[in-house]
């Protein structure tokens, strides 16, 4: 790749973290976790949305995954209550110039709403 399509071509990736419940067993986020972020490590995307994230969820994200600047917001409160569809973004790549969020419903403003 000529060093100009490696600045206009990037990896992008998604990836359901599925939220974290008592109830997973051995598939809870904290026997998940590890394995997640070497898996986003390994592919080094530019860009990686996440599905089912939760607050926690995120936060460990956020924190072990250092390179990335993130936007995203809980779906009940349109802040941190309810499971995250969130963009990671590599900051030394991209900048964040514009964020916002909508919901897919009559609505669209309100959060938590539903159109289903």
């Amino acid at each position: 790749m000529s060093s100009e399509q490696s600045k206009s071509s990037f990896h992008v990736m998604t990836y359901n973290i599925r939220m974290d419940t008592f109830f997973d067993g051995k598939n809870r986020w904290s026997c998940r976790k590890d394995r997640v972020v070497n898996l986003i490590r390994s592919y080094a995307p530019e860009i990686f949305g996440v599905q089912e994230a939760l607050s926690q969820q995120m936060t460990d994200l956020q924190r072990d995954l250092p390179n990335y600047g993130s936007y995203g917001v809980g779906r009940d409160d349109g802040r941190d209550s309810g499971e995250y569809s969130a963009v990671f973004y590599r900051h030394d790549r991209f900048e964040l110039l514009d964020r916002g969020t909508f919901w897919l419903s009559k609505n669209p403003d309100t959060p938590g709403s539903k159109g289903w």
